[in-house]
C-alpha cells in the first residue's frame, strides 16, 4: 500500500471509530512502576501518559489511541478494543473525573483534525549489493480532537520530569488547552 492510501485509510479509520461518538469514559494505561506515583498529571493543563489514552462511547465502543509505527516511527495510532485489558505490570487508571476531562464527558467528537510530520529516511536492502534509497515518509503525530467549540490536542510527544521534550517519543500527551499546545508547538 502507497503512502496516499495508508492515509486514506487512516483517515476513514478515524472517521469511522471516532466521528459523533459521545464519549462517556477516558481511560490512560501507564508502565506500572511499583515504586512511583502516578507521574501522568504535569500539570492542570497537560497529562503525559507512558502508553495509551482509552475513549468509552456511548455505545459501549472502545478507542484506543497509542504511540506506533503503523507509518514510520513513532506516531499516533488507533485500535478498537472489545474490552479494556488489565495486566500485570500495566496500571489502567480512569480519568473521567478528573478536572480537564469533565467538560467532555457525554460530548460527541465533532471533528478531529491530524497534524503529520514528516522527512526522509535512508532505507537499507537486505541485500548488501542494493545501494541504500532516499524515502519519503509522514507520521500523524498530534491529533486535534474537537468537541463543538471545545478543543484538545494529543501527540506523540513527551515531557520528561526534568522538563526535557521530545517528539516522536513512545509516550502521548494530552494538551487542554490553546496556551499548553501552542507552548511545545503541537498543533503547527
Amino acid at each position: 500500500m502507497n503512502l496516499a492510501e495508508k492515509e486514506s485509510n487512516y483517515y476513514q479509520r478515524i472517521e469511522s471509530t471516532f466521528i459523533e461518538k459521545k464519549v462517556v469514559e477516558v481511560y490512560y494505561e501507564e508502565i506500572g512502576f511499583p515504586e512511583e506515583d502516578e507521574l501522568w498529571e504535569h500539570s492542570n493543563e497537560i497529562h503525559s501518559v507512558d502508553m495509551n489514552v482509552i475513549f468509552r462511547f456511548e455505545n459501549d465502543e472502545l478507542a484506543q489511541l497509542k504511540w506506533s509505527d503503523e507509518f514510520h516511527s513513532f506516531g499516533i495510532g488507533l485500535e478498537t478494543l472489545k474490552e479494556i485489558d488489565y495486566r500485570d505490570g500495566i496500571k489502567t487508571i480512569e480519568v473521567t473525573k478528573s478536572s480537564n476531562w469533565q467538560n467532555l464527558i457525554g460530548k460527541s467528537i465533532s471533528e478531529i483534525n491530524v497534524i503529520w510530520d514528516g522527512g526522509t529516511s535512508t532505507e537499507y536492502s537486505e541485500d548488501s549489493k542494493v545501494e541504500p534509497k532516499q524515502v519519503e515518509f509522514k507520521i500523524p503525530e498530534s491529533w486535534e480532537i474537537s468537541f463543538g467549540d471545545l478543543r484538545i490536542w494529543i501527540s506523540a510527544f513527551e515531557i520528561e520530569e526534568g522538563g526535557n521534550t521530545k517528539f516522536w517519543a513512545d509516550n502521548l500527551s494530552v494538551f487542554f488547552s490553546e496556551s499548553a499546545q501552542q507552548k511545545y508547538n503541537i498543533a503547527t
